[in-house]
């Protein structure tokens, strides 16, 4: 589900990404996060995405926070892009 939130998002932005990945927190050693990874053009964004997040978009709710947390990440992603 996020994967192709991020992906809508990207578009709207007119951002190209080659690979969205969510790896699992607890193979990082967290249990209430996981970390989302953004690849474009071999550029590398990562963002830390809560549990509670992803259990919102889950229920089809987005709150205006992670909105803002993945758009800021894709925008980040953009000015690499640019430079």
């Amino acid at each position: 589900m996020v994967k192709e939130y991020v992906a809508k998002l990207a578009v709207q932005l007119g951002i190209q990404l080659s690979s969205v990945s969510v790896i699992e927190g607890r193979k990082l050693g967290c249990n209430d996060a996981h970390l989302l990874q953004l690849i474009a053009d071999g550029n590398l964004i990562n963002l830390l995405l809560y549990q509670s997040e992803l259990d919102e978009l889950q229920s089809n709710f987005v709150g205006d926070r992670l909105e803002q947390r993945i758009r800021t990440a894709l925008l980040r992603m953009q000015y690499l892009l640019e430079n």
